[in-house]
């Protein structure tokens, strides 16, 4: 007899995406090698956070179908005949979508695009990339749709996108998506906007 798992609360489960098993130039990349992915697709979620109402509040803007993106190390894995799924807190995805390439932020996650270090001194010398300083500014480029609160409500964030902010130096969960890399940050993580003085 087949079987389910019905998460409970907060909770929603993942089928994470396969390892890749070759590099981009065709080696086989063993096992103990393949490096454990961090995107999946959502199979089921649960009722959601209780409310002092009563009521439960499922996670804004997320449902089951949707691609997602988590930390690597949220979790637990575990297998429902014979598949792997992980099953996780909802907020501790910060990006879903209908597919890979259109996944914005989830809940008050806020995506950036992030400045880039330079590739040499003042005196012009040539900066290795593991010397490149983490900027620590970058661009808005999409906002989740709040912050949920215990009421129920959802509190819009205070950043928009095209706005530039700063932030700490070791901050944020960097993704690629398609050939562009993005650093993901709850709005709380962020120090402040920049903004042009006349």
């Amino acid at each position: 007899m087949a079987s389910r798992l019905r998460p409970l609360n907060t909770r929603i489960v993942i089928k994470p995406d396969n390892p890749d098993e070759r590099t981009k130039s065709g080696i086989i990349i063993p096992d103990n090698a393949k490096v454990k992915p961090a995107r999946g697709t959502m199979v089921a979620m649960g009722p959601g956070m209780l409310m002092k109402t009563g009521q439960r509040w499922p996670m804004p803007g997320m449902k089951p179908g949707d691609k997602v993106m988590y930390s690597q190390y949220a979790g637990t894995e575990i297998e429902v005949d014979g598949v792997l799924h992980i099953v996780m807190r909802d907020d501790d995805v910060f990006a879903c979508g209908p597919a890979d390439d259109r996944l914005l932020p989830c809940s008050d996650r806020v995506m950036l695009k992030c400045d880039e270090a330079p590739d040499k001194s003042k005196g012009g010398i040539i900066i290795p990339d593991s010397a490149k300083e983490r900027p620590l500014e970058g661009e808005v480029i999409a906002v989740g749709p709040g912050k949920t609160l215990e009421d129920g409500t959802i509190r819009p964030l205070d950043v928009k996108p095209g706005e530039r902010v700063k932030f700490q130096k070791h901050q944020g969960t960097d993704v690629k998506i398609g050939s562009q890399t993005f650093r993901f940050f709850r709005e709380d993580d962020l120090l402040g906007v920049v903004e042009s003085v006349p």
